[in-house]
């Protein structure tokens, strides 16, 4: 599963990330109809996938903890969760709430033999947190007050040049006129800040600088 909290800002990153688990279990279970239509079957329950999708998200509907086991479950192997720009759910309350309780369906399932029995014993849940702001993602796992605190960081190569000037001319295109020198700054420094570059294109490209 994937879900990326830059795609749309305005979404709440709770609400991606349930999307990308609704989703998720979505395609498991037209997977498992289409399977059972092929042989014959016209009518059947799905055990593991009796979860309320309706309700998915909401205060009384089932928790993220149990989305991800009944996934799983589902599946008879692991479930990976991919958050893009992962930093940005730590900006609302849902969001942190949302980040906590991964931590819990992550310790629950890999716990003993999880939801999976021994051949997958402590590997039943994979998270995987990337982001453009190595600060931010450092804060998540050397702070006691973040979920994931202690966690495993890995900084990953610094992009080339080329991407840095290739955002320099699509920016430039859509704002419809040069980009600005403090954007210039900000992609050649050793460690841009891809946050602020985005925010800066962004002001750029709205209809009042074109």
């Amino acid at each position: 599963m994937h879900a990326d909290l830059w795609e749309d800002r305005r979404n709440e990153p709770s609400k991606v990330v349930w999307d990308a688990v609704r989703s998720s279990i979505e395609e498991t279970r037209a997977g498992v109809c289409r399977s059972l239509f092929r042989a014959g079957v016209r009518s059947v329950g799905i055990p593991g996938l009796g979860i309320d999708l309706e309700r998915m998200g909401m205060p009384d509907g089932p928790s993220l903890p149990t989305a991800l086991s009944t996934l799983a479950t589902r599946l008879r192997g692991p479930v990976c969760l991919v958050i893009d720009e992962a930093q940005h759910a730590r900006a609302t309350e849902s969001g942190r709430t949302m980040m906590f309780a991964l931590k819990t369906a992550r310790d629950a399932m890999n716990q003993g033999d999880g939801v999976l029995g021994e051949r997958f014993r402590g590997r039943n849940l994979f998270l995987i947190f990337t982001g453009s702001n190595r600060g931010k993602l450092r804060e998540m796992v050397s702070s006691r007050r973040e979920p994931f605190f202690l966690g495993s960081l890995l900084e990953l190569p610094l992009l080339p040049d080329g991407f840095a000037f290739a955002a320099l001319a699509r920016a430039s295109s859509i704002a419809g006129r040069g980009l600005a020198t403090e954007i210039l700054a900000m992609l050649t420094l050793p460690d841009p800040d891809w946050d602020g570059v985005r925010e800066e294109i962004n002001r750029l490209s709205a209809p009042a600088h074109r």
